[in-house]
């Protein structure tokens, strides 16, 4: 009987051990993940700041050049001057600004509140918009009727996995190449969890990826894509948020669907 007690203590001591091992290891692996994701959200939001700032580099650059001009040619006074000035600085204000909201956008929320689902939506349009118009791409919007679309959760990660949502949905319109590529964003409310619909155009998900599309590693991309985001996104949501996020082909497209707790009670 005593050696059976130590060899089940051996045992359990190695269960022990290698449970302790794969535990760690999960764990650096979702760092890296997580690392990863990271830097390609950096990407998307240097690219999109240079999208946003590309045009008032480009007045300032000609207004400094017609400063310069009208001092050449003798004509420069204080009218002129403070006219020429007021224009530089509303076009520095508006960058100012920019750099302002994507800083916003990248910080953490640090507890669960009360947010109006809509009004993230749209600041995400205001951000990411201009690049979407860019590819031809249409964002639409659709309204819900009554009052503001409230959810509870994290307002900053929830636009980071809604924007990793467009952005899948964009990259799958551009291969896809359908004659107007379109994103629509839609609210349902069911029973106690308000559902953010992100519906596309971009020919739907490959069947053979719908059963692990969440999975760590795996791509619908192929080479061009990590496999990271949707892990990610899906992390976020539900272990997070206590809410739930799935995908389906809809419509010529892929349809995936968020949806997060109306309040506190909810989760």
């Amino acid at each position: 009987l005593e050696q059976a007690k130590r060899m089940s203590d051996q045992l359990n001591e190695q269960l022990q051990k290698r449970v302790e091992e794969e535990v760690g290891r999960r764990r650096s692996q979702e760092q890296l993940l997580i690392q990863q994701s990271k830097m390609a959200a950096m990407g998307e939001m240097i690219a999109a700041i240079a999208h946003q700032w590309k045009q008032p580099l480009t007045i300032l650059s000609l207004l400094i050049q017609d400063l310069i001009d009208t001092h050449k040619n003798g004509e420069l006074d204080g009218d002129y001057l403070k006219n020429t000035g007021d224009q530089c600085l509303h076009q520095i204000d508006f960058m100012s600004q920019t750099i302002g909201d994507f800083r916003n956008f990248l910080r953490p929320t640090k507890s669960r509140v009360s947010f109006d689902a809509l009004q993230q939506v749209r600041e995400i349009d205001r951000l990411f918009g201009r690049q979407l118009k860019k590819h031809e791409i249409v964002l639409e919007i659709q309204e819900p009727e009554g009052g503001a679309p409230v959810a509870v959760g994290y307002p900053n990660e929830f636009k980071q996995v809604l924007l990793n949502l467009i952005n899948n949905a964009r990259d799958a319109i551009l291969q896809s190449r359908p004659t107007e590529g379109r994103i629509t964003l839609s609210f349902e409310e069911r029973e106690t969890m308000l559902c953010i619909h992100v519906q596309d155009n971009g020919g739907g998900i490959d069947p053979e990826m719908t059963t692990r599309l969440f999975s760590p590693y795996e791509s619908s991309k192929g080479e061009h894509g990590t496999g990271i985001g949707l892990y990610l996104s899906k992390t976020i949501i539900e272990e997070s948020m206590g809410g739930k996020i799935a995908a389906k082909n809809e419509n010529g497209g892929a349809c995936f669907t968020l949806c997060l707790p109306l309040s506190q009670d909810a989760l």
